[in-house]
């Protein structure tokens, strides 16, 4: 008997993964000969890398970067045996101070980071991250600039209460590698970005 199992998350309590798992255990503690199937179910903010390594195995890699604040975190990446590379972004890219002076800066460096292992596949999850930029810190951490009228530099990493000043930007210095690489962006309706 085949048995398929796709279970969500139920409100942060248990993962849509451990679901899965007391479910197939359930079904196999009563059930001797199932043939057992396990599809978690990503919602766009988190658990992507994990349900992606149930199929594919892969590693986990840690990197120093910043997090919407500014402050030092550890951000982790994902890159499987075929070399797609997940990042969820959600799990370091938080903050606490007003929206008006958070940044996506730090998904720049882990992104920058993911560049430097040869990644060519990037797959980048969005939701429920707490910077609301618009990725302008995040393509400033991989080479962009901007200036205001006086064409005097604007730091993103002050947070998008400074975008409003930004009259050019400048890619020549963007990360060439960039232009090499796959890249697809999983979000749910709560980001900000």
């Amino acid at each position: 008997m085949r048995v398929l199992v796709a279970m969500d998350e139920f409100n942060g309590i248990v993962s849509s993964y451990e679901a899965n798992r007391y479910v197939e255990e359930a079904v196999a503690s009563q059930i001797e000969e199932a043939d057992i199937v396990q599809v978690p179910l990503f919602n766009g903010r988190h658990e992507l890398m994990d349900s992606v390594f149930l199929w594919q195995s892969g590693t986990k890699y840690r990197v120093n970067v910043h997090d919407a604040d500014m402050k030092q975190v550890e951000g982790v990446y994902g890159k499987t045996e075929s070399g797609m590379t997940i990042i969820e972004a959600d799990l370091f890219l938080q903050g606490n101070r007003p929206l008006t002076e958070r940044t996506s800066y730090g998904l720049g460096e882990l992104i920058a980071a993911a560049l430097d292992n040869d990644a060519k596949h990037l797959v980048i999850s969005l939701g429920n991250i707490a910077s609301f930029d618009g990725g302008a810190g995040m393509l400033q951490a991989l080479g962009a600039k901007y200036y205001n009228d006086e064409g005097e530099p604007v730091d993103a990493k002050e947070g998008v209460g400074v975008l409003k000043y930004i009259r050019r930007v400048d890619f020549s210095g963007l990360d060439q590698r960039l232009k090499e690489t796959r890249i697809q962006l999983v979000s749910d309706f709560a980001s900000k970005m």
